[in-house]
């Protein structure tokens, strides 16, 4: 599957999200219904970012391998970590 480069995320928005998401937690004006509402969403957003730090890890160590031994870029690896279109 190929991706596009501006549909993906930098780390700098997604550190922005999560900053947002903590403020908006740590509100103190939020009735209990509302508060329960802004926490069910910064745990789903602290979900994604912490699968996003997963995949990046992935995506380095596999980049690492095929940079190391060049007969694994027509491998799965490649399969697995996807392309990204310019």
């Amino acid at each position: 599957m190929k991706v596009k480069k501006d549909e993906l995320m930098t780390m700098m928005e997604a550190s922005a999200l999560i900053k947002q998401r903590v403020a908006e937690t740590l509100r103190t004006d939020l009735s209990p219904e509302e508060r329960h509402e802004a926490n069910e969403q910064s745990r789903l957003c602290l979900g994604f970012a912490k699968q996003a730090i997963n995949l990046a890890d992935v995506t380095l160590r596999g980049e690492k391998l095929m940079a190391q031994c060049k007969s694994l870029n027509n491998s799965r690896i490649n399969a697995v970590l996807g392309e990204i279109e310019d």
